[in-house]
């Protein structure tokens, strides 16, 4: 008879797309995938698609408005709403035409891509161009170069990270000028 033979000891801190808190001080809106076939990961930043409704996938920081980070919900259904197979990046998503709870305002959980402190400036990539590890929408604090990320201005790291590793933002998008080119 095959058994457990061994326990993890350490709980895992979060994963990406986690609402940190329960706190009244958040805001979170419905929008719909409106990518043609990318799927959006949990914890990433989407941008405003061409209807009102609509979210995509953040493209460039001229074009961009956005909305907030991908919030993650125990309510999306296996296999029509989640994605079942990894994108480039080794996420997994939202498919197409999913409703997407996206957090406009308040503290998340993020998966970063290099080390980060509460000092740090809260930076997310624009695009997949550039070597970046975990895609559009990543979060980061140096400049992916010219046109491949942005500052996010009412938004800050609450945690010390390492790269890979998670950490809260405190996010606000709510009627802001909310970026910077880098």
């Amino acid at each position: 008879m095959g058994g457990q033979t061994s326990v993890l000891t350490t709980p895992v801190v979060a994963f990406a797309g986690i609402v940190a808190d329960d706190s009244y001080v958040k805001d979170i809106a419905s929008y719909v995938n409106a990518e043609a076939s990318l799927q959006m990961p949990f914890g990433t930043v989407v941008m405003q698609g061409t209807n009102d409704n609509d979210c995509l996938t953040l493209t460039a920081t001229n074009q961009a408005k956005i909305l907030g980070v991908v919030a993650y919900s125990a309510a999306y259904q296996k296999n029509t709403e989640l994605a079942v197979t990894a994108d480039a990046n080794s996420r997994l998503g939202l498919v197409s035409g999913t409703i997407v709870q996206v957090l406009k305002r308040g503290r998340i959980w993020v998966k970063v891509e290099e080390a980060v402190t509460p000092a740090s400036s809260v930076r997310v990539r624009c695009t997949t161009a550039g070597g970046g590890t975990y895609g559009s929408g990543a979060f980061r604090t140096t400049s992916a170069g010219a046109g491949l990320s942005m500052v996010l201005v009412g938004c800050r790291y609450l945690d010390t990270a390492a790269a890979g590793g998670f950490a809260r933002v405190e996010f606000d998008s709510l009627l802001r000028n909310q970026f910077t080119a880098d």
